[in-house]
Formats: structure tokens, sequence, C-alpha cells
């Protein structure tokens, strides 16, 4: 056991908490913005911190700390104690069942880390530069950003949950602006990966050039019912505004207009919708969630309970 989680354990064992949680985290983060062929900002840091959580006749005490010191150690149980004696007691609130998840490869890339600054911050630069020179009528750009980060979660839990994994994550975003006589659009675009050797920055450039000289010249129609074809990037944040919807906390607490309506159809029978924390390419993708269960595929819930085609609503994420 992490020995800075076993103390924290022993001391709220010894102090009358009936379980507690530890959720130790380890990260680095490099951001580098440029504009017009200079740096305009840059972040390197790292960061490190011990989330605790303390359960006591039902009542949920949290505290947190970014020191590992004996005094900031005991400081941490002491505060989590006393915070949950003014929190409200729900029968809802203990540990789940302990489970083992199974590893998920694939997460983090070592590669990253041998990656020296000075080739991070030349990719935001060269985005910049190509997005100018290929096509005439992409002048400016408005932001071109290089960033990485890694990070290691471990949790613990008096119940006798060990889990932790490592993830990386590099990203390149540009946006560009178009201009044709008094008119101007912008286009956006992202690549993303484990490490800087999985970034398209050719492909980025393109998108984000044709993104934005493609709706030069757009013009209204008329009102009519026609069939509408949506870009990803805005199917993507409609879903992102009915996410919410799809918690079970939300539905729990009647905040969700999926509430009661388990098992029946929510959306036309085209339409499909997996909660797969476990996809090998998802930056999201994790072996198990905030409390350490298993994550999985919540796809096959939903398919098991469709009948007659559809999205089924359901209360449980992976």
């Amino acid at each position: 056991m992490n020995p800075l989680a076993e103390r924290v354990l022993e001391r709220c064992q010894r102090l009358g908490s009936e379980d507690a949680e530890v959720y130790l985290s380890r990260g680095t983060e490099f951001t580098v913005r440029v504009y017009k062929g200079a740096i305009e900002s840059l972040v390197s840091a790292e960061s490190r911190g011990i989330g605790l959580r303390t359960f006591r006749e039902h009542r949920v005490g949290f505290s947190y700390t970014s020191e590992t010191d004996s005094d900031a150690l005991d400081g941490l149980v002491d505060d989590a104690l006393l915070n949950g004696r003014y929190n409200h007691a729900d029968e809802a609130n203990v540990l789940p069942v302990t489970q083992s998840a199974d590893p998920l490869a694939g997460l983090a890339s070592p590669a990253l880390s041998r990656v020296e600054p000075q080739r991070k911050i030349d990719f935001a630069l060269e985005m910049e530069r190509r997005a100018t020179s290929l096509d005439p009528r992409v002048r400016r750009v408005s932001d071109a950003v290089y960033s990485d980060g890694t990070g290691e979660v471990e949790i613990v839990n008096s119940r006798g949950l060990q889990a932790s994994f490592a993830r990386t994550v590099a990203y390149g975003v540009l946006e560009t602006i178009a201009e044709q006589d008094s008119e101007m659009q912008s286009g956006f675009a992202f690549t993303h990966g484990r490490d800087m050797e999985e970034l398209d920055l050719a492909g980025v450039v393109q998108e984000a050039v044709a993104n934005a000289a493609g709706l030069l010249g757009a013009r209204p129609v008329e009102t009519a019912t026609v069939p509408v074809v949506l870009h990803p990037h805005a199917a993507a944040m409609i879903l992102g505004v009915l996410a919410n919807s799809f918690s079970a906390d939300a539905v729990i607490k009647r905040r969700s207009l999926l509430a009661g309506k388990l098992s029946e159809q929510v959306a036309a029978g085209i339409v499909t919708i997996t909660d797969d924390a476990r996809l090998p390419e998802g930056l999201a993708s994790r072996p198990f969630d905030g409390e350490g269960v298993p994550s999985r595929s919540n796809g096959a819930i939903v398919q098991e309970r469709a009948r007659g085609g559809g999205i089924k609503s359901r209360t449980q994420t992976g």
C-alpha cells in the first residue's frame, strides 16, 4: 500500500471514521500559445495532491492537501472528519463494493516525457506558418496552441481497494480566419494523441483552413423542411448539452429529462449513443472511475433493453 495512504487511513480509523477513501494524483502540464510567429504565453507546471473522503454515520467529510509532511496528513484527516459533522446524512453515502478493474493498455506513452520543450514550441509555430501559406484567403491565425500533460491516479480505501493508472495526452489546436472582400469567417480544428508523434500537423492545418475558407460566400436559404447534415463538431456540441442528463446522479436527483424513462425510447431509431470508458483511442478512457469502480461499455445495456429500435434511457454510467 502507498505509505501516505496507509498513514491517512490508519489515522481515520483511530479517530472514528467508519470508512475512508484516499485519492492521490500527480501530473504535469505544458501549454504554449503562439501569435504572429512569437510565443504569446507558455505554461510548464507540475501538480500533486491528496484528497480524502471520510464516512461516519452516513455523513461524508472531504478535505484536500498538496503537502505530504506528517502535519499536513494529520490535518487532512482532522479537517475531513470535522467537515463531515456538518454535512447531511444520507444512506446512499457509502463506499462502493470493492472490485478488481482489468488493466487498460495504451493510456500512457513514455515517449512524451522525452520531447524537448523547443519541439513543442516549434510545432505550434509551424501550425501557424503553414496555415497562412496554404490558402491566400487565410491570412491570419487567431489561435495556435500545442499542449500536453501526464497524469497518475491512485485510489486506496478502507475496504481493501488499491488501484492506479497513468495517462498521457498531447494535442494541437488551430483556429484560422479567412477573408474575402469584406467578409470574414473562422475555422477550427484539432489533433490529439497519447504523445507528440501521434499528432497530424498537416491534417490539422488543412482542416482548419478548409473550415474557414469553406464558409466564405455562404448565403441564407429560404425556410424549408429539409434533411440536415451536421458537421461532427456541431453534433458533439449538441451531445455536450445533453450529456449531463445521461448521468445516474442527475437521474436519481430528478434533474434529468430522462428520469423515469428507463427502457423507454427517447430518440429516433437511427441514433445510438454508447458510454464506453474503455475505448483504446479515447482520451478520457480509464480502467476505473473516480471511486475505483471498474469501467465498462454501457452500450450493451442499451442494446439489451432496446425493443423495436431507438435509444433507451438508462441510469448507470461506467
